[in-house]
């Protein structure tokens, strides 16, 4: 068995709840899970999904668990843009170069 301490520190460090959540118009609990220090959002976020498909089974049937705001799929977004336009810089200075190197051949 896995504790919450073995893993993480935990503190109560929110307020009384004063409102309530609804999720597709269900009462719902709301669990928020913040990042701090060097680890990756993708680590956190994929460590979460495999522990919660780990849990799942000895959970309830009628428990179900949904991520809401899951930020990594931002983050992913963001690098894949990265990428794409990493390669696209690089294609275009590569062509810049050999056009520069064929102009320069021909005189």
């Amino acid at each position: 068995m896995v504790y919450m301490h073995d893993v993480a520190e935990v503190h109560d460090g929110n307020a009384v709840q004063t409102n309530i959540v609804h999720v597709d118009g269900n009462r719902s609990v709301l669990l928020s899970v913040f990042k701090n220090g060097t680890t990756s959002t993708l680590e956190i976020v994929g460590g979460i999904k495999r522990m919660l498909q780990i849990i799942k089974p000895s959970l309830p049937d009628a428990l179900d668990i949904k991520p809401i705001g899951d930020q990594s799929i931002f983050v992913r977004a963001a690098i894949s843009g990265v990428v794409r336009e990493g390669v696209i810089a690089a294609a275009l200075t590569s062509l810049m170069i050999l056009l520069f190197l064929a102009v320069r051949a021909r005189r």
